[in-house]
């Protein structure tokens, strides 16, 4: 099992900090760090930044690259993560808590707890006693420390387009569409379709194009199937940063065949018998 370890401490109004670890004690870990998140210009309740603040260096923490540097131990380095059926995820915080375990939550958070149970299916959440968070608080002074804004950078995957970014909610709807069980890895499949030779793109109408166009902000729009799941579409657009999957959607653009003409059998007409 691999473990990662969040513990947050409030330093200031819309600032906290985060301590991230890869292993049930800290002293036990290898790789830890100190993230301080500034929530100053977040839109959400304030209420929610412990939450959002931890939740958010947790997740940027699992999917680095550099948590898979030789240095670390085999137990303590994030290759890529399919899902999260090998994963603990300790914490004192009680909404995450209710988060990680899909209970409880809030409408407000609703978009984060499928994102996270989409992206990290199956994993353990458990509960960190208020001994090993303050020890971990305490000693994290002499870590490694980095500062973040309230920013969610997504996940980047390979395709014919070259790096496309994965939002939440795109991930969601397609693993809602792709996943034959609930034991399938949504990200794995995802991966798959967009490096695979059988990516078409789908050619819109042009009044369709213009308006998903105008909605997306940008003129650079495409529609991606797989040809082996061609009612499968993942809607993806160009900004700055490059190409971005915002959406999936399920329908099917073949034509139906033909049926065939029922055969109309005409009655011969009966002689009169005279």
């Amino acid at each position: 099992m691999q473990w990662i370890s969040t513990a947050s401490q409030k330093i200031d109004e819309r600032l906290y900090r985060v301590c991230v670890w890869v292993k049930k004690y800290h002293a036990d870990a290898i790789n830890r760090v100190v993230l301080t998140v500034d929530l100053s210009k977040a839109r959400h309740d304030p209420d929610e930044d412990q939450v959002r603040a931890e939740l958010l260096c947790g997740h940027y923490f699992l999917l680095r690259k550099e948590n898979a540097s030789n240095s670390a131990p085999d137990d303590q380095k994030f290759a890529f993560l399919p899902d999260g059926r090998n994963l603990c995820w300790q914490t004192a915080t009680p909404v995450l808590q209710h988060l990680l375990l899909n209970k409880n939550v809030p409408e407000s958070l609703r978009l984060l707890t499928d994102y996270i149970h989409m992206r990290l299916a199956r994993l353990t959440m458990v509960p960190m006693s208020g001994t090993i968070m303050n020890e971990a608080l305490l000693d994290s002074i002499s870590w490694v420390k980095v500062d973040l804004t309230y920013f969610w950078q997504y996940e980047q995957l390979s395709s014919h387009l070259g790096p496309i970014q994965i939002t939440h909610k795109a991930l969601v709807r397609f693993g809602h569409l792709a996943k034959n069980d609930e034991n399938s890895s949504a990200i794995r499949i995802l991966r798959q379709r967009l490096s695979s030779e059988f990516l078409q793109e789908f050619q819109m109408a042009e009044d369709e194009l213009k308006r998903k166009q105008s909605l997306m902000g940008t003129m650079d729009v495409k529609m991606l199937f797989h040809a082996h799941y061609p009612s499968q579409k993942m809607l993806v657009a160009r900004y700055k940063n490059g190409w971005v999957m915002v959406d999936c959607f399920l329908f099917h653009h073949t034509k139906p065949k033909k049926k065939a003409k029922n055969k109309t059998t005409v009655a011969k007409p009966q002689l009169k018998e005279g």
